[in-house]
């Protein structure tokens, strides 16, 4: 009997956990100061140091080096068509839903309109007399459009937004209140000139995976998130 149970543990097909947790393609969004490469060389930023814990907690050999870093454009908001891989931090918004599916959030986005102290809104129609930007793709420019209040520029990142208010191009932007401020300090501006005029609803940031990832592998990203 003994022989007959260790020949059939050795005809039982091992069963490993979803495809393989190392199989993971992890890619992040130039954001930051939430996922950013550093003056080192070196991946940081709040939401890299989250997906680094969960890589862990779910026995993964990878690591937050092991994380691509690429700017945010189309490549994102597209459809994700490679299995297994996962964007992040990305707006989660009912309209994307059909291209991915999310685990999160890792933080909620704080869409603001940033400009000079001497400006206040008291109304989001009062944003029609001024010159705004905003990143392309971001959140709080849908929030904006939506309200019927169109930008004069866009940008490709919320850097580019705040050398245009720096240099007087613009009177208003668009973009996350924690990027906002880390670019101001980047770019040496004097933030005792600058306020949050106006604030925006804010927006659920998750993972983003590929359709076809296996559901147990999301389900215990979920959980590794949540501890």
């Amino acid at each position: 009997m003994k022989k007959i149970t260790t020949l059939l543990l050795l005809t039982i097909p091992s069963i490993s956990f979803a495809d393989n947790v190392d199989d993971i393609r992890w890619i992040a969004q130039d954001y930051p100061p939430f996922s950013y490469v550093d003056s080192q060389g070196n991946n940081a930023g709040t939401a890299i140091s989250q997906a680094g814990e969960i890589m862990k907690k779910i026995s993964s050999s990878k690591s937050t080096k092991d994380i691509e870093v690429h700017g945010f454009s189309r490549f994102f908001v597209g459809m994700n068509n490679d299995k297994n891989t996962v964007f992040f931090p990305l707006a989660d918004l009912p309209e994307r839903e059909s291209n991915f599916t999310f685990v999160g959030p890792l933080f909620m986005d704080k869409a603001v309109v940033i400009g000079k102290v001497n400006i206040t809104i008291n109304d989001p129609k009062e944003l029609k007399s001024y010159k705004i930007i905003g990143r392309d793709g971001y959140p709080g420019v849908k929030q904006l459009s939506d309200l019927d209040i169109n930008r004069a520029k866009s940008s490709d990142s919320d850097k580019e937004s705040m050398m245009n208010l720096m240099n007087n191009n613009v009177d208003l932007v668009v973009c996350n209140e924690d990027s906002g401020f880390y670019w101001m300090n980047e770019l040496g501006m004097n933030q005792q000139e600058y306020k949050v005029v106006y604030r925006l609803k804010e927006t659920k940031m998750s993972f983003a995976f590929n359709k076809d990832t296996d559901p147990a592998l999301l389900d215990k990203v979920t959980a590794a998130l949540k501890k």
